[in-house]
């Protein structure tokens, strides 16, 4: 029997809004929140034990150095900027000796934004100012105007002790534990790295910040004015690291040196459509050993192209689509490559694809619709593997010497974290035995404000020691948090090579060929099913156009997939991802936006193939409302309006109220799509029940029928190809409406069944469709929907919706 999918919501990752992409933007603050709470967990050891086990150096001895005095002029509980320079020059002064391959650069960076790695993503995102910046050793790239790509470490400083955001909760730590996650966000992506570090400096207090696409690993406290020699030995061991890289943390199958002859050789192979954009200086060389669909091991070696999709979020899978093109392939052909990280407790993606691709042989059956893989690995899988081979003994995690005698001894008593446990703000985090037993949490805040950070758990097990020797393509920080389960909740790298080259949904040309690829992708999604394996993630970074393939879209990312018992071709067995005893442990499937209706108003829902199907609407809607020059009176902003909000149950009541509007979204000069948004509409809204109805739920014929008639329709433009997107800019008028609170109350004037407005109907542009595709009036008929509607929790859907636009009023007044 398939489990529900548990309701634990994902932050935003993209904005419709230009207000959310900023600092300061309380939705953006909420979802940043999500992201990070419960997963910034402090190391269980010393800090010389955190240096040398989370960062191992290869066999280069640091050479010894008086390091006394360095930091001496840092300032603390002064203005943040006078602390700059004096912290440049320390760090200066701690690697001068470096050699020159290795040496590192410092650079007061305060007054510089430095924009989203990829440029054409920027507008999702603000720009940041890390305090401090550092190179890449031995290079001489200028940090006065620099990208992301360019920074190895980032710094953030603050000038007092008490900005620690691991002292005892306090909200008003969020600014800074936001900064640093962001900072550590922006590395990885920069990098395609494995892990990054950020430096949090907090008067003469420091802490090292080691975030992986799991969670976060914070080192102890220490004062690195007394203890100059803890930054100096990391930093030598961060340029000095076990595997072939330039940086701890950068992932050795990645090369992003790219020379002159590369992009040369680039522009000679493609066209020049395929090489534009504004990622030219993202391109980077990868190479992993892969595992073809016929069982052969090959090393692959491709260079990027052009960057296609990306989920920014950190604690995620992280999803990244690459085109690319083969190094010994002269004839230019591109490929698609996907990195993701998949959490451990989930089937491989790889799994999915071999199962759907067997059944269709077995039946003579040739795929449409759906991605064709052309070979992929599971690097976090691999890694495992060779960490576990028979005899061998676990690698001593550190640098050449004698094993610390701090490492925690997995058999002795839990303890609370040390940022916690030691109370008072003296006491020292180096002098907090291992084994001590636990102390109590009256040095603690209260019950209802305890520390969202760091749970008590106990300490890592030895094979955390072991993973922090690989590479990293596994992440490590589930051990800290939770032990018994981290088998389940690390993240194991994938890299998977497509066949199929997609074009985003986005660059459409005509809307009839974003139609014709959706209408395909819906097939792809049927035959997959018919398999018996199930989707549960239909979004705009999973379904693409295609060229020169009898279909004209399909459908990729099986990672979120589940097998369907009961459907032919499926099987019902223990290796089913549904069938596993932990599957709590599993987030809910769907990218946020596009998920359906009943998975985002109840809990212990069974996603089901009508669920996806009003995703692929959702879809729809989402490409017309920001692509199109539609006629919706909200213009710009009704994207942001329906899409993206912070609660589970203002979303789905925003997206019922948009199924029973009077009037339905149309696009001016275009009769078929504008049939195509009222016709779905309609199934979509027959799809919700209600106390008066049951549901008629979405099936493939209805969906399919509906897209094929209007295909088949007169009237497709020719030249309407796909508006840029840019973020609705609210206007700066003194007493400007909050949106959020005038479409809450549009959802509640919807759902009691009130008119709108003469003047919004007024704005709705006339369509005149065929009198033999269309009998009806273009106006809505309504179907009677209930006045109370009643959740999980036996509140009213309307009253709770009122209350929470009282709490939103309110806040904003204050």
């Amino acid at each position: 029997m398939l489990s529900a999918t548990p309701a634990i919501a994902k932050s935003y990752k993209q904005v419709a809004n230009d207000a959310e992409r900023r600092e300061a933007n309380e939705k953006n603050q909420q979802a940043w929140a999500s992201e990070y709470r419960g997963k910034i967990n402090e190391y269980h050891g010393t800090i010389d034990s955190f240096i040398n086990v989370l960062v191992p150096a290869s066999e280069a001895v640091c050479p010894p150095m008086d390091c006394s005095g360095k930091f001496d002029d840092v300032r603390e509980d002064c203005l943040e900027p006078l602390m700059y320079n004096p912290l440049v020059n320390g760090f200066l002064a701690l690697t001068k000796d470096f050699p020159v391959a290795k040496s590192l650069r410092f650079h007061d960076n305060s007054t510089h934004l430095i924009p989203f790695p990829y440029m054409s993503w920027d507008l999702h995102h603000h720009r940041m100012k890390p305090d401090l910046i550092t190179s890449y050793p031995g290079t001489t790239t200028s940090l006065k105007d620099p990208r992301w790509k360019d920074v190895a470490l980032a710094i953030e400083v603050k000038p007092k002790r008490s900005d620690d955001p691991m002292n005892v909760w306090a909200k008003a730590r969020d600014d800074t534990m936001r900064q640093l996650v962001k900072n550590g966000r922006n590395l990885l992506v920069g990098h395609s790295g494995l892990f990054a570090f950020v430096f949090g400096i907090f008067g003469h207090q420091a802490r090292i910040f080691r975030f992986d696409h799991s969670s976060c690993i914070v080192s102890p406290r220490f004062n690195y004015v007394e203890q100059p020699e803890l930054f100096r030995q990391f930093l030598w061991n961060f340029v000095n690291p076990l595997c072939d890289t330039r940086i701890s943390g950068d992932d050795p199958t990645v090369d992003t040196k790219i020379t002159r002859s590369h992009l040369r050789w680039v522009e000679d192979v493609l066209e020049p459509e395929d090489v534009q954009g504004s990622d030219t200086g993202m391109h980077r060389w990868i190479s992993a050993k892969a595992v073809t669909k016929e069982g052969e091991t090959v090393t692959l070696e491709l260079l990027t192209v052009k960057l296609l999709f990306i989920n920014p979020c950190l604690f995620s899978r992280s999803t990244t689509v690459w085109s690319a093109i083969d190094k010994d392939e002269i004839n230019g052909k591109q490929y698609i490559i996907k990195d993701s990280w998949r959490q451990g407790l989930r089937e491989s993606e790889m799994t999915y694809y071999s199962h759907i691709m067997k059944t269709l042989r077995d039946r003579n059956e040739e795929p449409f619709g759906l991605a064709v893989l052309r070979a992929g690995a599971d690097l976090g899988d691999l890694e495992d593997k060779e960490r576990m081979k028979p005899n061998d003994q676990i690698r001593a995690p550190l640098v050449p010497g004698n094993p610390p005698s701090d490492l925690p001894d997995p058999s002795s008593t839990p303890l609370v974290p040390s940022s916690i446990s030691m109370g008072a703000d003296d006491a020292d985090p180096l002098s907090s035995p291992l084994s001590s037993p636990p102390r109590t949490q009256t040095s603690m805040a209260a019950p209802d404000e305890q520390d969202p950070f760091n749970p008590v758990v106990s300490p890592p097990p030895p094979a955390f020691f072991d993973c922090a020797n690989q590479e990293g393509h596994r992440t490590l920080s589930a051990f800290i948090r939770s032990p018994k389960h981290a088998e389940d909740n690390d993240r194991r790298h994938m890299r998977l090579i497509m066949e199929t080259l997609g074009i985003p949904l986005s660059d459409f040309r005509r809307t009839k060929r974003m139609v014709e690829a959706l209408c395909d992708a819906i097939k792809g999604h049927q035959q997959a099913y018919s398999t018996g394996v199930l989707h549960r993630d239909v979004s705009e970074g999973n379904v693409y156009m295609i060229d020169g393939k009898p279909y004209k879209g399909f459908l990729g990312d099986f990672d979120y997939s589940s097998f369907m018992p009961g459907v032919l071709g499926a099987h019902d067995d223990s290796t089913r991802p549904d069938a596993d005893e932990n599957n709590g442990l599993k987030e809910r499937t769907g990218t946020y936006a596009f998920m359906a209706i009943e998975l985002l108003a109840r809990r212990g829902v069974i996603h089901g193939a009508h669920h996806d199907l009003e995703s692929f609407y959702w879809l729809l809607i989402w490409l017309v409302l920001r692509h199109t020059t539609h006629d919706d009176p909200e213009g710009a902003n009704q994207c942001s309006l329906l899409f993206f909000h912070d609660n589970d149950l203002i979303c789905a009541s925003l997206k019922r109220a948009w199924l029973c509007r009077e009037e339905y979204l149309g696009v001016p000069g275009n009769v078929p799509v504008t049939w195509l948004l009222r016709e779905l509409t309609k199934l979509c809204h027959r799809g919700q029940s209600t106390s008066e109805r049951p549901a008629v739920l979405l099936t493939y014929d209805a969906v399919l029928e509906k897209l094929e008639m209007a295909l088949k329709m007169d009237g497709w433009p020719e030249n309407d190809g796909a508006i840029p997107f840019k973020p609705y800019v609210e206007p700066q008028e003194e007493g400007h409406a909050d949106p959020t609170n005038a479409t809450i109350t549009a959802a509640i004037s919807a759902s009691n069944q009130t008119a709108k407005s003469k003047k919004a109907r007024s704005q709705k542009a006339s369509v005149r469709f065929p009198d033999n595709v269309m009998a009806g009036s273009s106006k809505r008929k309504r179907e009677p929907e209930p006045h109370d509607n009643v959740d999980e929790n036996g509140v009213r859907t309307s009253k709770r919706i009122k209350e929470l636009s009282l709490k939103r009023s309110r806040s904003k007044r204050s």
